[in-house]
């Protein structure tokens, strides 16, 4: 990775440093009107189409693509997922933490060693059809805090919450009809 500064303004005079994880020094900038940002740089151009794979929906595998989107100011990657077919998005943006799962195209992302994601904040999926799919958040490459399903109909399929990567307290699950199927109670 290259190292690069962007620009930032900003209204008053600052004394910024930020800890760069590259150069293990610490990157000051002093200036009247903006600071200077520490940005790594990927080897991947803002944009581009950096894997390609299957999408499995349904017992149905879609084909699908990954578009990268950037990098976050610690050093992470920011991509999106989408459907190959009319270019409808996949995925919100999400971000991704290890540099290999960058151009590995996995649609499962959740089935990692360990139970452990290369991914991290909110990670949101969609139907084909535009309908929210799935909305799961990740803390340290572990799901954390409530998960939810919906069927392409727009009915919710599941919800439950998550601690640390394991289910915890009431899951429900209801069929594509609205009737519930079944509620669990997962102990902590």
């Amino acid at each position: 990775m290259k190292n690069t500064f962007k620009k930032a303004m900003y209204g008053s005079i600052l004394l910024l440093s930020l800890l760069s994880p590259l150069w293990g020094q610490s990157v000051v900038a002093q200036t009247t009107n903006e600071i200077m940002i520490y940005i790594p740089e990927a080897k991947w151009k803002e944009g581009s189409v950096v894997a390609q794979g299957n999408i499995s929906l349904d017992n149905s595998l879609i084909p699908g693509y990954r578009k990268f989107l950037g990098m976050t100011l610690d050093g992470y990657f920011l991509v999106q997922d989408f459907y190959k077919k009319g270019n409808k998005k996949y995925s919100t943006p999400y971000v991704i933490t290890e540099e290999g799962a960058v151009t590995r195209f996995y649609t499962d992302i959740i089935y990692f060693e360990d139970n452990k994601a290369p991914i991290a904040g909110s990670f949101i999926t969609w139907w084909q059809n535009g309908a929210k799919q799935t909305q799961q958040s990740y803390q340290n490459g572990k799901a954390e805090g409530v998960s939810l399903f919906w069927y392409a109909n727009g009915q919710k399929g599941e919800e439950g919450t998550y601690r640390n990567g394991k289910p915890v307290g009431v899951w429900s699950r209801w069929e594509s009809d609205g009737a519930l199927r079944k509620k669990q109670n997962y102990n902590e």
